[in-house]
């Protein structure tokens, strides 16, 4: 169950655009497949992520049971840092390429005022006889966060990880870490045993174009 909302704290992060990309043109449906998926990190043990496709591959989305964080002096300094690394293999037809154009976060929160929560993600695409391309997103809260949180970042067309022409396939590791800072060692943001920070779900923007070369 979601805490009550704060009106001036709906987003966490105040940079939320439509993501979209450029001259996209998708593949056919159902011709995108997640071939494989794995994970490993102190978020995400056996059995504790979920991955859905959606059906024309633009949207991955990954569902967390367990990437909860907390602080506190009645815990460890290491339940402050979760970490969950994913590993999938995306198939697609030959003459489509894509690129990672933004992620969604959601989660819930309960912040004191003096505490922060950021989420830094990183990607890599690698693929057999292609040289690896990486980027990095990163989302921070500002202020007293009550309630359920959406935050999307819609990467600059400059900085963003594309798979290569001739190919039927790429590998893509994301690698994602919550962080939680306070300006005290004796705040808390936990209640009930609540988690003051977890990231429940997190959404893969792909944008599909044709191969010109």
């Amino acid at each position: 169950m979601g805490f009550p909302l704060l009106p001036a704290l709906i987003l966490l992060l105040a940079v939320v655009s439509p993501l979209a990309s450029s001259a996209t043109i998708l593949p056919r449906q159902s011709k995108v497949t997640l071939t494989s998926f794995s994970y490993a990190g102190t978020a995400c043990s056996a059995g504790s992520v979920s991955s859905t496709i959606n059906r024309n591959g633009s949207i991955i989305t990954f569902g967390f049971d367990l990437f909860q964080t907390y602080y506190g002096p009645s815990y460890p300094v290491a339940e402050r840092y979760k970490n969950c690394i994913l590993y999938l293999r995306l198939g697609y037809p030959l003459g489509s390429k894509f690129e990672i154009v933004g992620v969604t976060y959601r989660g819930q929160a309960r912040l004191d005022a003096g505490m922060n929560a950021t989420i830094e993600t990183k990607y890599l695409i690698s693929s057999p006889g292609a040289a690896d391309g990486s980027t990095v997103t990163r989302v921070r809260s500002t202020s007293e966060l009550v309630g359920e949180y959406t935050s999307t970042d819609t990467i600059p067309t400059e900085s963003r990880t594309a798979s290569h022409c001739g190919l039927e396939e790429a590998y893509v590791q994301i690698r994602t870490r919550v962080k939680l800072t306070a300006t005290s060692t004796s705040v808390s943001g936990s209640a009930y045993d609540e988690s003051p920070f977890s990231l429940d779900y997190q959404q893969l923007h792909l944008g599909w174009s044709v191969c010109q070369d």
